[in-house]
């Protein structure tokens, strides 16, 4: 804001606008990304509750009680940007994005 003629009762903060990371410590990993038909998320624990999630952050699938390994078949969605939420049993919460080509 160099040319930015600012009087004495104003403040101007940076706000982030927009998420260059999501996790960068993920416990998961999802795989493949882009994904046609079908993605994989592998956990280091069993018992977990998977959540698949538009862009606009609609639930469009929940599944509980997940193993490890959890095949989800994605071949109805339209081409896009998803995000997998994995929630483990002590309720932390990890996510990821993925597209769907």
């Amino acid at each position: 804001f160099p040319h930015l003629a600012i009087g004495s009762d104003c403040n101007i903060s940076e706000i982030p606008v927009g998420i260059s990371h999501l996790n960068p410590k993920s416990n998961f990993s999802l795989f493949p990304n882009p994904a046609s038909t079908e993605i994989q998320i592998r956990t280091p624990v069993n018992n977990t509750q998977i959540s698949l999630l538009s862009i606009d952050g609609k639930v469009l699938q929940v599944l509980q009680n997940q193993s490890d390994n959890t095949k989800i078949d994605i071949s109805a969605l339209q081409s896009g940007i998803y995000f997998v939420q994995v929630k483990s049993q002590d309720h932390t919460i990890q996510i990821a994005k993925f597209i769907k080509n």
